[in-house]
Parts: structure tokens; sequence; C-alpha cells
């Protein structure tokens, strides 16, 4: 299905404190690659949103019509806190340490959210598993991951249900740009 950013925006949105959780991926080349090879989370518990000028080629070969709008999650995550209500509560998993914190900051002055915490993503095996108890106890309504495909949309799907959020977005390097980490690819 093919949707624009505000109808995006708009649905996700009202997910905020939603009995169901919504988990998004956002589908770049990449994730389509790592796909080839196989399942690697549960993708039908997934809204997938199409990410790249990759993607678009794709789909206009495939069904003769591109996409409506390119959704990728450098622009359209920020966009989304931006449109949540002030008090809504945002978790940062992920990237290298240091990167999440400055991150977090940014977003929060930029977006008029409130960052309940932050995680850097190297941890590994049962650590990655009390990160989600952490955020639990965080009370966040949305957690942002950023540890790349598909080891993110992994994440998500183990632990989801665990965080107790209501909104899970797998974000590649969306820390690495807002924090300056990293430049962004022009447009």
């Amino acid at each position: 299905v093919s949707a624009t950013g505000d109808e995006v925006v708009d649905f996700i949105g009202s997910c905020r404190g939603a009995a169901d959780t919504v988990l998004v991926a956002f589908a770049n080349t990449n994730l389509l690659a790592q796909r080839r090879r196989g399942p690697q989370y549960n993708e039908s518990s997934f809204l997938h949103l199409n990410d790249g000028v990759g993607v678009d080629i794709l789909c206009m070969i495939a069904n003769g019509r591109r996409f409506r709008e390119n959704l990728n999650g450098t622009d359209l995550v920020p966009r989304l806190l931006s449109a949540l209500p002030g008090s809504t509560r945002v978790f940062l998993y992920g990237a290298r340490p240091g990167v999440a914190e400055v991150a977090a900051a940014r977003l929060a002055e930029q977006c008029d959210v409130l960052i309940c915490g932050s995680q850097h993503g190297f941890v590994a095996g049962q650590d990655a598993r009390s990160v989600a108890d952490t955020i639990r106890a965080s009370a966040a309504d949305v957690v942002l991951v950023a540890l790349g495909n598909p080891k993110q949309e992994q994440w998500i799907d183990a632990n989801f249900e665990r965080t107790g959020a209501s909104i899970l977005i797998g974000v590649g390097a969306l820390f690495d740009f807002v924090s300056g980490t990293q430049p962004r690819a022009p447009e």
C-alpha cells in the first residue's frame, strides 16, 4: 500500500497508548537484500514503509508505478515526533556510546517530546534483554531502535512486549545523523 507521510504520521500517532503495539520498519534496499536470505524476523508483525530511491525503482519495475512519497526514517521520524503530544515519552536505544544521548537532547529540543531514557547499542545477549526492562521502567510510549538492519527489527520483534511501549520503530542511522556524528546523504 502506498501512503503519504501525513497518512503514516496520523496512523502511527493514533497508536500512541493503544492496546495494540505498532512495530515499524523502513524497507530500504539493505533490508530487502537481507530478506533474500530468508525471514530474519516476524515480518507480518511490522508496518513496512518504503525508504529510498532503490525501493521506488523496484516498485516501478514490479508494478509499473512509483510510491506516492519516499518515507525514509530520517525525515519521517522527526516529523512523527513533532506531531505527537509534548507529553509523549520517547526512549532511544542503539548507536555507539554517547551518540544516543546527544541525539536524545537534540530530538527533545527539535520535536518537543519528553526523552525518558537512552542506551547505546553495544550490549549483547542478556544485556539486550535487560534494555527492554529498562525501557519498561521508563514508561516509554515510543522506542526508537538504531541497531541497523536486520538487528533492530530482530530486537524489536523479540522484545516489544517486554518494553510496554505502544510504538517501536527501527531507525537505522537516525541517531548518527541527528547527533551530527555522521553526515546525512544529500537530498
